[in-house]
């Protein structure tokens, strides 16, 4: 003879459907936030601005605070001196900030350079006219730097090599 089976659902305490409605609806409140911050940019690139002074010298470095790995990073650096330039202009930048970049290029192309575990030297030539050098890195972030806070500064060094005006940068990146 054949077994009698039970066709109908087992009893489910209201308390634990309750429960389990709960958890859905949180769990749909907090992927609808995580949807609307990404459209709303929370998560995307931001640019940022670090400023220093001294000895003649004002630096501006425009650099990325937020990015991902492998995408194009802007680090760009602006140096203003009041009557132009005299002689190589040389620049460092902490060799731990540029570590976590694949840097293709540098515009303009530098004289030359020196490095050590702390920091990057470069030294290039003086724009022929005017009281503005601008120096662009063609960088992305390495594949391998993920959320990771790094920081470096950017100095402008005078003829002894003492940094005479510095700007800290601090970059962000993302998975």
């Amino acid at each position: 003879m054949a077994e009698s089976r039970r066709t109908a659902p087992p009893d489910v305490p209201l308390r634990r459907v309750r429960w389990a409605r709960f958890l859905r609806r949180v769990f749909f409140v907090l992927i609808l936030a995580i949807v609307a911050a990404g459209a709303l940019g929370v998560f995307g690139i931001r640019s940022g601005e670090s400023t220093g002074s001294g000895g003649g010298y004002e630096l501006i470095v425009t650099y990325d605070e937020r990015t991902r790995p492998g995408l194009a990073t802007n680090i760009e650096i602006e140096i203003r001196r009041e009557g132009g330039f005299q002689g190589s202009v040389s620049v460092s930048m902490t060799s731990a900030y540029l570590d976590n970049f694949d840097v293709s290029g540098v515009e303009p192309e530098p004289l030359g350079g020196t490095s050590t575990a702390e920091e990057v030297v470069m030294y290039f030539e003086p724009p022929r006219t005017g009281d503005t050098m601008t120096v662009g890195f063609d960088a992305r972030v390495q594949p391998n730097v993920q959320l990771k806070r790094i920081k470096g500064a950017v100095s402008v060094l005078d003829d002894a090599g003492r940094p005479v005006a510095s700007a800290r940068i601090a970059t962000l990146v993302m998975p």
